[in-house]
């Protein structure tokens, strides 16, 4: 129970960070996107009023650009910019500008970027001026990657802790019980489970248990109070048969054979009403108890 409960709020865990992952990307994107628009319009504002500069400054942004002159020339770039391709071929509207995230690529290989497009007018021409900036990461940043992660252990540990707590504590009653059972033996029958205070399954099963201790402690108890009357019982006419025959063997010529075999089968029948299993003579049959003794 703890592992599957771990394991559905880890999935659910799970399934709200990516969730969150994803639209804070999305929205650190734009907002990123704006703000590469925002630092390519200040460039362009520089550029029309002391022209394009044989290198441009990344900037606070860590920009890349380069700038283009109306026939294609690429007249300004940054240091990392040079001697390469333009880095987009978006060709936007003269009166407008064009944005894209794209990864890989001759000019960007294994990275990811956000590039504009931005065309401007100046002494009568259309210049364009290509800028790029590193593209927002999966996890977004530390700042909510961090909490994420720690927000999913604490959860999916507090689950896992809390869940074993609870179900040790629901199943503390089975365990005392399962102690009591092993503890009781034939010859100790006077033990009983404890039986929980609250009343539910278990209960019902603990006194579900001592009703049946009982009926088994009560029928053992009859059964060795019929054993002690029977042994005391039977010891009588055996004891008499015996001293009978005993008799009879020490005075074989003054003896009563007949009357004492009548006697000694008398007996028998005796030992045969309290105990049929015993005391039983080759080819005795049930109900043959009372039959006559055979000749002599």
């Amino acid at each position: 129970m703890t592992m599957v409960a771990s394991a559905v709020m880890a999935l659910l865990c799970t399934a709200v960070a990516v969730l969150v992952l994803v639209v804070a990307q999305q929205a650190a994107a734009e907002h990123r996107t704006k703000q590469l628009v925002a630092h390519a319009m200040n460039v362009v504002k520089q550029i029309r009023h002391s022209g394009a500069a044989p290198h441009l400054a990344p900037g606070r942004y860590n920009a890349s650009m380069q700038v283009f002159n109306p026939v294609g020339t690429m007249v300004g770039t940054t240091p990392d910019m040079a001697g390469k391709p333009s880095m987009t071929n978006l060709q936007p509207d003269v009166d407008g500008y064009a944005t894209e995230r794209r990864c890989g690529g001759p000019v960007f290989p294994d990275q990811c970027k956000i590039a504009v497009e931005y065309p401007f007018h100046r002494a009568n021409s259309v210049w364009r001026l290509n800028m790029a900036v590193a593209d927002v990461p999966w996890y977004v940043g530390p700042r909510l990657l961090v909490p994420l992660a720690a927000g999913w252990l604490l959860l999916v540990g507090a689950t896992a802790v809390g869940t074993r707590r609870i179900v040790g504590k629901t199943l503390a009653p089975v365990s005392a019980i399962s102690g009591k059972l092993a503890q009781i033996t034939a010859s100790d029958l006077g033990h009983r489970v404890p039986v929980p205070k609250y009343r539910d399954e278990l209960r019902d099963l603990a006194e579900t248990a001592n009703r049946t201790l009982d009926r088994a402690q009560s029928a053992v108890e009859q059964h060795l109070r019929f054993a002690s009357d029977a042994s005391h019982d039977l010891r009588s006419p055996l004891t008499a048969m015996r001293a009978q025959v005993e008799e009879g063997l020490m005075y074989p010529e003054e003896t009563n054979w007949p009357q004492t075999a009548g006697l000694s089968w008398t007996a028998l029948n005796t030992c045969r009403t309290w105990s049929p299993t015993c005391c039983r003579s080759p080819g005795w049959t049930p109900g043959s108890a009372a039959a006559s003794p055979p000749s002599t």
